[in-house]
């Protein structure tokens, strides 16, 4: 009985990553997918848009994002990026709609609103999205890169 106590006490301060493989469990990356972008406002020195991430965790276990670095692209020039540095909790085998703010400047505002006009719609966008997930396990680097078309 004390080696199993032992064992279970040196597993666990070795770290649960190292646990998670021992025992061939291994945490999944979340996927995200850009759900839908809105235009939130418009001023003389810019829009601002709101980008709505889906997050979904094929995990069983709670996972958290933490510092969601984004980047938005329209015709391969760069329209808006940020940080989101306040956490998000997704629970196990469960999604969550994340909300991001991209505020647009200067010559990238006339990027958006030629491509809407051309299109009558928002333009296909580019999006890259860096982050590290926290587990159980221990953290995951995120990194993902897609297309988004309204």
């Amino acid at each position: 009985m004390k080696h199993i106590i032992l064992f279970t006490a040196l597993v666990f301060l070795g770290g649960c990553q190292t646990f998670a493989k021992m025992i061939g469990v291994e945490p999944a990356q979340p996927t995200i997918r850009v759900q839908d972008i809105k235009l939130d406002g418009f001023s003389k020195e810019g829009i601002q848009l709101q980008v709505y991430l889906r997050v979904a965790n094929p995990n069983y276990f709670e996972a958290t994002i933490k510092n969601l670095k984004y980047r938005l692209s329209v015709k391969d020039s760069l329209l808006a990026e940020g940080i989101q540095t306040e956490p998000v909790k997704i629970l196990g085998q469960d999604s969550t709609l994340v909300k991001l703010p991209l505020r647009v400047f200067g010559d990238r505002v006339s990027l958006v609103f030629k491509s809407i006009i051309a299109k009558g719609v928002m333009p296909t966008a580019q999006y890259h999205i860096v982050g590290t997930v926290e587990t159980f396990f221990g953290d995951l680097d995120l990194d993902r890169e897609s297309t988004w078309e309204p």
